[in-house]
């Protein structure tokens, strides 16, 4: 599964400043941990629609899901298709 996600049209984004303020500004209004802030403000900043996470309980991102949606690989993959 993870060689299929590679060879999809994956797109790789440098955390900058606006990502990092924005991911700050999650972690304060909606306490998420530091990772998932960082994951959820790129998404957000790059204007994706889902973030993929493969956390066992990824009801944290419940808190954004009206910004972004967070998935898991099988969904992701059906997604790429």
């Amino acid at each position: 599964m993870l060689s299929e996600l590679l060879s999809s049209n994956l797109v790789f984004v440098d955390m900058d400043r606006t990502i990092a303020m924005r991911a700050g500004e999650l972690r304060m209004e909606y306490g998420l941990p530091a990772g998932d802030s960082i994951i959820a403000a790129t998404g957000i900043v790059e204007n994706i629609k889902h973030i993929l996470t493969d956390d066992a309980n990824n009801a944290h991102f419940d808190a954004v899901k009206h910004l972004i949606r967070s998935i898991n690989l099988k969904t992701a993959l059906k997604i790429a298709r």
